[in-house]
């Protein structure tokens, strides 16, 4: 994957987690603090080291909250905050960076990992309200960087030879024991609660797959422009090695020529919660003419790419 890609996917994955975390607290601007909280549950080597030096999602908004009451106590100011919205309509439609978030982004150099790079341009972000939230944590700034460099300094993972099969992968770090996610992710009647394209309890069929249907809005609330032909779908379950692994084939039965869509879910425990890994696969049901299929190639790429960065959030968000 090129640097501008995975800064792209990787800059996608933290705006969705946190324009969720402004839409929590009642707000439509995400800032500083919606980005920290992004950050420790994030897959890459940014969200690796924040949670290698022990700062999870919860401690995080402890701090922040801590910090906040402190500066508003010493203006005099006594104000109750709103409780955060933990429901699953909360919506997200509207929401963006602040000016000096955006700022951020622009101004940093893509990377490979860009989870990383932007870590460490929240760090020397010059209003220091990152290093006051930091200094009510366990995690001190220098082990932090020091984290920061060894993760980079230590070799990429080896990645499995190509297969001729589009995939799409992401990673993230779900607030939850292994277990719990496992069986969220496991059972076919809780498909709705976590699975982007499914809209309604799915229902079982005479050969033991199971059939839902699209949904008509969209996490924001906007409605859904759904193509004829996959609004219905079909999901097998083809691997369910407790607690580590789920594999779903999803087809169309209004649509046998479309390609089959494979889902694996590899979970890992990590420091009590999880790590979660999503791969979407596309595999080809009737043969393409090469030079369409080489058009076609880049968006389908960008689709399993996609697919799996929703399908991640939308598990991370289960757990919120």
């Amino acid at each position: 994957m090129s640097r501008i890609a995975a800064t792209l996917g990787t800059s996608q994955t933290l705006s969705m987690s946190g324009f969720a975390e402004a839409a929590r607290h009642h707000r439509s601007v995400a800032d500083l603090d919606d980005l920290l909280v992004a950050l420790t549950m994030d897959g890459g080597l940014g969200g690796q080291a924040l949670r290698a030096g022990g700062l999870e999602r919860n401690g995080v908004r402890a701090a922040i909250a801590a910090t906040h009451a402190q500066r508003l106590s010493a203006l005099g100011v006594i104000a109750d905050s709103p409780a955060p919205d933990d429901s699953p309509s909360r919506r997200t439609a509207r929401c963006t960076w602040s000016p000096r978030v955006l700022q951020m982004f622009q101004s940093v150099p893509a990377s490979h990992d860009f989870s990383a790079t932007i870590l460490r341009a929240v760090l020397d972000e010059p209003s220091g309200h990152v290093a006051e939230v930091l200094a009510r944590t366990a995690l001190d700034r220098a082990e932090l960087e020091r984290i920061l460099d060894a993760a980079a300094a230590a070799p990429p993972p080896s990645r499995p030879s190509g297969t001729g099969v589009l995939t799409g992968s992401a990673g993230t770090h779900v607030a939850a024991a292994i277990g719990a996610v496992w069986s969220l992710v496991s059972d076919p009647n809780r498909l709705h609660e976590w699975a982007p394209a499914v809209g309604e309890p799915a229902r079982i069929d005479e050969d033991g797959t199971w059939l839902t249907t699209a949904p008509d809005t969209g996490p924001d609330g906007r409605p859904l422009r759904v193509r004829d032909g996959v609004r219905r779908q079909r999901w097998r379950l083809l691997d369910d090695d407790e607690p580590t692994r789920v594999v779903w084939a999803v087809t169309y039965p209004d649509l046998p020529r479309a390609n089959r869509q494979h889902l694996l879910l590899d979970l890992a425990p990590s420091a009590g919660e999880t790590r979660l890994h999503v791969t979407v696969e596309w595999h080809r049901t009737v043969a393409r003419r090469p030079i369409l299929g080489r058009l076609l190639r880049p968006v389908t790429r960008w689709a399993t790419s996609q697919g799996a960065r929703s399908t991640a959030h939308a598990i991370t968000e289960a757990f919120r």
